[in-house]
């Protein structure tokens, strides 16, 4: 049962991965509304921090990848707003981030580039 049941196992493993893929860039936006646990922490206005988180954001072009257990779960979640339409979201987990454009995507992220994003979003509203 060991080698038959584990090259099953990696074969369908493998045969789910979607693969990953860029997306595009979220665009300018004049807003920012984060969330943590379902209440909203932030808003970001000043033209100056959201330029700065928009930066972030998009410093992350590819990469991106449908897991095929389902997406993770961000901790603290960020809309991106333009003369009040929605343009774009971004997510941050412990170990990962979070988009979506038609599809739930996420790539892993490390410690460092996770600590920038979670101070840029830390302000209160």
């Amino acid at each position: 049962m060991g080698r038959p049941f584990i090259f099953a196992a990696l074969l369908l493993a493998v045969g789910c991965s979607r693969g990953t893929r860029a997306l595009p860039p979220i665009r300018s936006s004049d807003e920012v509304r984060v969330m943590k646990g379902g209440r909203e922490v932030a808003r970001i206005a000043d033209p100056d921090a959201v330029a700065k988180v928009v930066a972030l954001v998009n410093h992350y072009p590819d990469g991106w990848g449908v897991p095929w257990y389902g997406p993770p779960v961000a901790e603290m979640t960020a809309t991106f707003y333009s003369s009040g339409q929605v343009v774009g979201d971004f997510g941050i987990g412990d170990s990962f981030v979070t988009r979506t454009y038609g599809e739930f995507y996420s790539r892993r992220a490390d410690s460092k580039e996770l600590a920038a994003m979670r101070s840029a979003l830390n302000r209160r509203p």
